[in-house]
């Protein structure tokens, strides 16, 4: 065996050490501390994390989430840090509020409430239990680039739903992949959100390897996992032949490890990590698959089966439909309607896993034909799995 605890390598883990992010995570923590010292008279405060990503914004808002709630118990106040991200908790208002209610406190939603009443209700509430809330809002540009509802405006003006009250919303923590986002979004939100932002630069070789080494520490067993092995990934995946994506780095160590492990080999070697890289593309990483919803899962599934079998580059909406009635567990037959085909090969496209070029054109050609065939194989297993 060589993983103890694979886990430890998958985008969910929150590492307790976070190397060459601690004065990111530093830098947040100042600039919210005075929150919690007279949180009643705090003004909500908000703070943009810009970087490429893989480039530690995530789990830097994560980190410094649980220091603060931490910090806030320590000083008798009741604090609760929200994540919430409109890839995996839905695109729209109403879904993002439903996700922080439900987070915060299940008993007081209700699905017949709309965005707005969800808000007052869980202002009400956090003000009558004296509780406190942190938000972090992950990939913001992903949701303006989807829906012309004035997110930023909502969360921004919080403070303004009960006049005369105090929201007990302590501040936002957004993050996005660039700043191109903020050319929609108009003068009040831009001036509510505020134009400063701390910049994530893509991780360099030896800071790849730091992190892959420090997560082996916490993953594998001793002596499985060679130092020439974390070298050679972190020279993969980091300038100039990768992009510095720390979250590929892992999942290629990750899968290295769970291929050297499935073929008997008691450490991992160059050669299981090249095996890795010729079938793993890095637009489809293991977050991707891990986030998607269920039956997204079954599309891409009968989308990646059906284009190992066929002679053409790209299937048809009407055979994904009928393969999706065979991906079905246990035998079952699994129903999907065209119309919910549709809605999910448009979200797949918009997350960048597949392209979309009419009715009967959808492939993947994210990957190189010459290992197209290898990654669909990948993909149809660990989507099984």
């Amino acid at each position: 065996m060589i993983l103890k605890d694979g886990d430890k390598l998958l985008p969910s883990y929150i590492p307790s050490e976070l190397p060459h992010r601690e004065k990111q995570v530093r830098d947040l923590f100042e600039y919210f501390k005075n929150a919690i010292v007279d949180p009643a008279n705090s003004s909500p405060k908000y703070y943009q994390l810009i970087g490429p990503v893989g480039s530690g914004k995530t789990v830097t808002a994560l980190k410094f989430g649980t220091m603060l709630e931490e910090a806030a118990k320590e000083s008798g106040i009741a604090l609760k840090h929200v994540y919430v991200n409109p890839r995996q908790h839905g695109a729209t208002r109403l879904m993002v509020f439903r996700y922080i209610v439900q987070a915060v406190e299940p008993s007081i939603f209700s699905a017949s409430y709309g965005a707005e009443e969800l808000v007052i209700e869980l202002l009400k509430y956090i003000q009558k239990r004296e509780l406190y809330i942190l938000l972090t809002f992950d990939e913001l540009d992903f949701m303006i680039n989807q829906t012309k509802e004035p997110i930023v405006y909502n969360l921004t003006r919080l403070n303004e739903v009960l006049p005369g009250t105090h929201c007990n919303v302590l501040g936002i923590v957004f993050t996005a992949r660039s700043t191109t986002y903020q050319s929609k979004l108009d003068e009040a939100e831009l001036s509510s959100l505020g134009r400063f932002y701390v910049k994530f630069e893509p991780y360099g070789t030896n800071q790849i390897y730091d992190i892959l080494e420090r997560r082996c520490y916490e993953a594998v067993y001793p002596g499985t996992v060679g130092d020439d092995v974390l070298r050679y990934i972190a020279d993969v995946t980091s300038p100039p032949l990768g992009s510095g994506d720390a979250r590929y780095a892992l999942s290629i160590l990750y899968n290295s490890c769970m291929l050297a492990q499935n073929l008997g080999s008691p450490t991992l070697n160059p050669e299981h990590v090249r095996k890795v890289l010729s079938v793993l593309n890095p637009s489809v990483t293991e977050e991707d698959l891990m986030y998607l919803p269920e039956e997204e899962r079954y599309v891409l599934l009968s989308i990646a089966r059906l284009l190992i079998h066929s002679r053409s580059p790209y299937v048809s909406f009407d055979q994904i439909v009928a393969q999706v009635e065979h991906s079905g567990q246990k035998g079952k037959p699994r129903k999907m309607e065209l119309k919910d085909v549709v809605r999910y090969v448009q979200d797949l496209q918009n997350r960048g896993i597949i392209d979309v070029r009419g009715l009967t054109e959808i492939g993947i050609s994210s990957v190189s034909a010459n290992t197209l065939d290898r990654f669909l194989e990948y993909l149809v297993e660990r989507l099984s799995e």
